[in-house]
């Protein structure tokens, strides 16, 4: 894990194995195919985005959707 990443655990996904979609590499140019998309209960955000963010604030993960910050913690 590079250290401008940051660990967060998405506390409703229900599964504990690995979830496969697929989808469209871009949205607006479907000339550019199809890529596989990975979920999970734990995913990696760029330390300074999760930084910017409040506990209760709502937040949009790409190709997930909507998420509600429940807490945070400074890691120590």
């Amino acid at each position: 894990m590079k250290e401008s990443s940051v660990e967060v655990n998405i506390t409703n996904f229900g599964s504990n194995e690995v979830v496969t979609e697929l989808a469209e590499r871009h949205q607006k140019n479907k000339e550019l195919g199809n890529k596989l998309v990975y979920f999970y209960k734990q995913i990696l955000l760029e330390r300074e985005d999760i930084e910017s963010c409040e506990v209760g604030e709502k937040i949009t993960l790409m190709k997930w959707g909507n998420a509600i910050v429940k807490s945070k913690s400074d890691g120590n």
